[in-house]
């Protein structure tokens, strides 16, 4: 069998009915990259992609966001052990429990920041904090700068 040059194969490609499809146009591409690749990886995955109890355990968190989210309680909701829990979440997420739930609590914090008529206080324990500190700790080492200067920043955009 004769060996085609990458040349000629490229030149049959553009003369195939699948290549003779357009191509998507720019804004069709930026549309469909418009959520960042954090909010992509804080989404919940659908059906199958992951074990089922992290699924559950998924729902179970941003329904309860702005409780206080026990390693226990999440296990316990997805019906594993502590150390199973740990494990598969790991693998799924990439992240520890901890980890995520505070990514989740960013995220919607990042949402409600750009309402004028709240504190940054009123956000903090909204999403579920217990502390100030903690929400401006964890949102600084999360987005890379503070509540109050993220909203200042959003504001002076507008």
């Amino acid at each position: 069998m004769a060996r085609r040059s990458l040349h000629s194969k490229a030149a049959d490609d553009r003369s195939s009915p699948r290549a003779a499809a357009p191509r998507p146009s720019v804004t069709a591409f930026t549309q469909d990259h418009v959520l960042s690749r954090h909010a992509e990886s804080l989404a919940i995955i659908e059906e199958g992609s992951e074990p089922a109890a992290i699924a559950k355990a998924r729902r179970f968190i941003h329904a309860h966001l702005d409780d206080s989210l026990t390693l226990g309680t999440v296990a316990r909701e997805a019906g594993l052990s502590e150390s199973h829990f740990c494990r598969l979440f790991n693998e799924a997420t990439g992240l520890t429990l901890t980890g995520y739930v505070n990514r989740c609590r960013v995220e919607a914090a990042k949402c409600e920041i750009l309402k004028p008529g709240k504190r940054v206080s009123e956000i903090a324990f909204e999403v579920g904090y217990q502390s100030l500190s903690q929400f401006n700790r964890c949102f600084a080492s999360i987005t890379g700068t503070s509540p109050t200067l993220r909203r200042k920043e959003k504001f002076a955009g507008a």
